[in-house]
């Protein structure tokens, strides 16, 4: 009887489930965790073997080698919400990577991508798109061979806890699933079954329960602000945690009294076969092995995993051309005979592959305003970009070049942005006249030009004589960048020189 493991972890223990098929069902023979703190005075936790570990756990109860599933938290990855144009399902893949790759913030070619889709938009199809390191995905691969495992599957956490919730039958509502694992916590918000949030937070390790849950219910009410904007401002109705009564009764009291939301505990192995033994000596946490049962769940469903890196969804593949090779040489063979047959099948396929490339054609004319009314809105934000200016630095730059404070103060400040660039007005006072002179000089470059009206005495600021007034007109970086290079003196083939700067964030 093949077996099947579930494992996750993080900075302080993993969790494994061990569970074998039956048919359609899947039947959990044993879940516990694994101790991942130092052992030795002066180890932190990168220096513990993680595979080793859990090969020694798993030996212990006589497993060896195990095909395994791996979950990841939403901490991990990089997520975002897609609007991709009307597509045929097959070509869905391409176009959301291709979205991705302007969208994300890191996401590389070789990434792994996968995605799910959450309905039909206005614009076009809502898309949630998750990526992973290449770099995290060997990390993970090298400690499971430490482990002897063979990973599988490679999922994201809060969705297969939302499968563990499911099996609940729940009513069809907007609530907040809150998972509270060893040193993390996970926060997904679900509207009738779809995960459209999650969000993965650190808990506070300490032995002020009230302390650490004020904290957790903080982290809740952020959540729920930026699934609101999401939603477009629907709101979470319940909050559901995994786990029973004993372990969170303070958090749900506090949930309650402070969110006025209802709050209810799930035990995960409540819907779930288990073994003789795991039904005598359930796991002392039960809520922290939510995710590893929605994985097994989603593994012996027809479904399968929403989101899986190592086999993310792809193109499908080109049919294979055997099946129409055999039939026209079997055409040939017989062509003396059915001749005129040939002739036919073959004039029927073309009109038939005419067809099809007309109807391509029709759903591509279709989706052609749409791809260039998002070309066009991807220009303009482009374009305000470009001109836009990095307020951080100037401020930075104006501190470190403006004279000390015995000798000029600033007293009013405002900050305006213009079409291209944007303007600064200061307004202070100087000991002596030469210090206005001195501020001119400190400030003005080829990307800041200063103008003053007249220094007037001061009347009622000790220490300074005079008042002055300063407007700073701020070019963006591109221009600063475009000046600087003359028309006469463009590069030479082969070389490649920016005409514009981007500000560092």
């Amino acid at each position: 009887m093949a077996k099947l493991l579930a494992l996750e972890w993080d900075g302080r223990e993993a969790r494994l489930a061990i569970a074998h098929h039956a048919g359609n069902r899947i039947i959990v023979d044993d879940a516990f965790t694994v101790d991942l703190a130092p052992r030795n005075a002066g180890d932190t936790f990168a220096d513990v073997d993680i595979g080793q570990r859990v090969a020694t756990a798993l030996s212990t109860r006589g497993i060896n080698r195990i095909d395994t599933l791996v979950a990841v938290g939403r901490a991990s990855i990089e997520l975002r919400v897609l609007t991709v144009p009307q597509a045929p399902e097959e070509e869905l893949p391409d176009i959301v990577r291709f979205q991705a790759l302007r969208q994300f913030s890191s996401l590389g070619t070789e990434w792994p991508l996968d995605f799910i889709v959450l309905g039909q938009g206005e614009e076009g199809i809502n898309i949630l798109a998750a990526a992973i390191s290449p770099e995290l995905i060997s990390q993970i691969q090298e400690t499971c061979a430490a482990g002897n495992l063979n990973p599988q599957r490679l999922v994201l956490r809060p969705f297969a806890a939302a499968s563990t919730l499911r099996t609940h039958g729940l009513p069809n509502r907007c609530r907040l699933m809150l998972d509270l694992l060893a040193d993390e916590a996970d926060l997904t918000v679900l509207v009738d079954e779809q995960v459209v949030f999650m969000r993965t937070v650190r808990r506070q390790i300490t032995d002020d329960e009230a302390a650490a849950n004020r904290t957790l219910i903080g982290e809740v009410r952020r959540t729920m602000v930026a699934a609101q904007n999401q939603l477009g401002g629907r709101r979470v109705e319940e909050i559901v945690i995994f786990g029973n009564h004993e372990d969170h009764r303070s958090l749900r009291e506090a949930i309650e009294a402070q969110l006025s939301l209802d709050t209810q505990f799930l035990n995960p192995f409540d819907n779930i076969e288990v073994g003789r033994e795991l039904r005598s000596h359930p796991p002392d946490h039960p809520g922290r092995f939510a995710p590893l049962l929605g994985m097994l769940l989603e593994e012996a469903s027809s479904t399968g995993h929403a989101i899986d890196f190592l086999n993310p969804r792809q193109r499908p593949a080109a049919p294979t051309q055997l099946r129409r090779n055999s039939l026209v040489a079997a055409l040939v063979a017989v062509a003396v005979i059915c001749c005129g047959g040939l002739i036919w099948l073959q004039m029927s396929q073309y009109n038939h592959e005419i067809n099809l490339l007309k109807d391509k054609k029709e759903r591509l004319k279709k989706n052609a305003p749409m791809a260039l009314k998002i070309t066009q809105a991807a220009e303009e934000i482009d374009e305000w970009v470009e001109g836009d200016v990095n307020w951080l630095d100037e401020l930075r730059e104006l501190s470190e070049e403006f004279p000390t404070g015995d000798k000029a103060v600033i007293t009013q400040f405002s900050a305006n942005a213009l079409p291209s660039g944007g303007r600064l007005t200061l307004t202070g006072a100087v000991n002596d006249f030469t210090t206005v002179t001195a501020i001119d000089e400190a400030i003005s470059d080829k990307r800041h030009d200063v103008k003053g009206r007249g220094a007037r005495p001061t009347e009622d600021i000790e220490h300074y004589e005079r008042t002055y007034t300063k407007i700073v007109t701020i070019q963006p970086y591109f221009q600063e960048a475009a000046d600087e290079t003359p028309p006469d003196q463009k590069p030479a083939t082969g070389e490649v020189t920016p005409t514009k700067q981007e500000p560092s964030l």
